[in-house]
């Protein structure tokens, strides 16, 4: 099952065009906090990243990923979510982390639409507020970024799974399913039901219940955290808060507590390094300065 979920995912980001594996930066762990506002169709989200450090080896990789962070400093839109499938730069301001310039394809691409509707929503993207910090003595970042249309956001997603499961006539043997769950999939893909449902307290991914499919995703999904064990999937099936059977279908949902943002949390302790401090004298030698900061405040008071 993990196979599909990565695939759906990376599949889904391509389309954006500006997307790729992290390889600019590494830290030790990301938390991401997201509000949204259903009135005003605004979701905002906090990223803090504790104990990072060069991705690569030498000057080189300190000098790519101290012009990451100078433009994540300068409210750049760069940014990044757990540690698969992507790093994402809007602006183009780090040449080195970007594969393809976010734009629209040519009218002849079959995916134009959906890659279209994607640069669509994420061309009003902000970043509200973004620092470099030293939280006890360690090397961090926190970025305030904000999504308007975010409805518009989720719905090409939708659009996107939608495709992405009504295009595979056969997924993965590792997936689990039965040729009759994957034709329920495939029904409700062109039926145009949506997949995720975005409330003010959270979020629900909704599928055709199957008891095959459903046992290899809960098996793949809480497997034990291993040095290969990708932190993006760790972090959701750490944060589920329930599994609900309703009318056929399996209710996978995300709530946050009440009057609380919704948690995220992404470990990476497979891929941290200790040479922070060459990354915080590059940056000293470029000029930029780093001062001393709470993230456990800053989260206390984004959630205000």
């Amino acid at each position: 099952m993990r196979a599909l979920k990565l695939c759906v995912i990376a599949w889904i980001v391509s389309f954006v065009g500006a997307c790729f594996h992290v390889e600019v930066l590494t830290w030790e762990a990301q938390d991401l906090h997201l509000q949204y506002d259903a009135k005003t169709d605004v979701a905002r989200m906090l990223l803090i990243h504790e104990n990072v450090s060069s991705a690569d080896d030498g000057s080189d990789g300190c000098l790519r990923a101290a012009g990451a962070l100078e433009a994540i400093a300068s409210r750049k839109r760069f940014f990044t979510l757990g540690d698969f499938p992507f790093e994402i730069d809007l602006d183009g301001a780090v040449p080195d982390a970007l594969m393809h310039p976010l734009e629209e394809p040519d009218d002849g691409d079959p995916r134009t639409p959906l890659a279209r509707c994607f640069a669509d929503s994420l061309q009003g993207v902000k970043v509200i507020d973004a620092k470099l910090l030293l939280h006890r003595g360690k090397l961090a970042f926190v970025q305030t970024i904000e999504f308007p249309k975010f409805s518009a956001l989720v719905a090409c997603t939708n659009d996107a799974f939608t495709s992405a499961v009504s295009t595979t006539e056969t997924p993965d043997e590792s997936a689990g399913f039965t040729p009759e769950e994957w034709g329920a999939w495939r029904r409700r893909a062109r039926s145009g039901t949506p997949w995720i449902e975005v409330r003010g307290d959270g979020l629900t991914f909704r599928a055709p219940h199957g008891p095959r499919w459903l046992a290899a995703f809960l098996g793949d999904l809480y497997r034990d955290v291993g040095k290969d064990q990708i932190a993006f999937i760790a972090g959701l099936a750490a944060a589920l808060t329930e599994v609900a059977f309703e009318n056929g279908d399996v209710a996978f949902r995300w709530n946050a507590p009440e009057g609380r943002p919704l948690h995220l949390h992404f470990g990476r302790p497979a891929n941290t390094r200790d040479d922070e401090g060459a990354l915080n004298a590059t940056l000293l030698a470029r000029g930029r300065s780093i001062v001393p900061g709470d993230l456990e405040e800053i989260a206390r008071s984004f959630a205000r």
